[in-house]
């Protein structure tokens, strides 16, 4: 039996919870535990969970399209590749990420189109649907397996497509990654898992440990792959990205 448990997402945060009520979980990652259902607020999680999520708010998602228009202002439709499906991720915890969308269609003046995928055998028709969507964007979330990055992130630079994602892709993206990111730093995520693991070692119980936000949002910028597509990054914006790729 042990002690404590370290998972890298809400999907086995809520494996590991369905198990145990007792032993401390500590998230190394997580999108919204509330609604989850792991925690009964951010600031006193009141369960066996605490940790990271790595989202501020549902307002990511309007931010994420926002700067799809900045790099390209033309842009009406966005496709978004999206991975946190049930029963992996509970529908409470993606209907606040799907109501920001929405938002952001009537805010921003684009059309919005949610491709699903829960499993990995399903990419190629996945990316179809999103081909006959013929979007001018695309979204692309964290949870897109590694063995599938490659492949996906070669489908947008065959489409022209300006793409972004809620992390930054680091492993298994080929020769060109996605244009940008927008999300919480890996390493910051593993200091606080790391000092949480040694307080509730140490005694602490992880109901009175706030889950933790975000202390920064990095955004990322990638010239090959802008020159791939064939698009040139707006000046501010690169100057606002807080690492640029060549």
């Amino acid at each position: 039996m042990p002690d404590l448990i370290v998972v890298p997402s809400t999907a086995f945060a809520l494996a590991a919870h369905r198990l145990t009520k007792t032993i401390p979980i500590v998230m190394l990652s997580s999108g919204y535990p509330v609604e989850a259902g792991l925690a009964d607020s951010l600031a006193r999680p009141g369960k066996n969970v605490t940790g990271n999520t790595s989202y501020a708010g549902a307002e990511i998602w309007a931010k994420l399209i926002q700067l799809l228009l900045e790099v390209r202002p033309e842009t009406r439709r966005v496709s978004v590749l999206w991975t946190y499906v049930p029963p992996a991720f509970p529908k409470e915890e993606i209907e606040p990420c799907y109501a920001e969308l929405r938002s952001a269609e009537r805010s921003l003046g684009v059309r919005v189109h949610i491709v699903e995928i829960a499993e990995t055998d399903k990419i190629a028709l996945a990316l179809a649907r999103i081909e006959a969507e013929q979007p001018d964007a695309l979204l692309l979330t964290s949870g897109v397996p590694v063995n599938l990055r490659s492949a996906i992130a070669q489908f947008a630079v065959d489409k022209r497509l300006p793409t972004i994602t809620d992390s930054l892709w680091v492993t298994a993206v080929g020769p060109y990654p996605p244009l940008l990111s927008y999300g919480s730093m890996f390493t910051d995520l593993v200091r606080n898992s790391a000092a949480y693991v040694d307080k509730i070692m140490k005694g602490a119980k992880p109901g009175e440990l706030p889950i933790q936000r975000p202390a920064k949002v990095v955004m990322t910028a990638n010239l090959r792959t802008a020159k791939a597509i064939g698009l040139t990054i707006p000046p501010l914006l690169l100057a606002r990205a807080d690492e640029v790729f060549e």
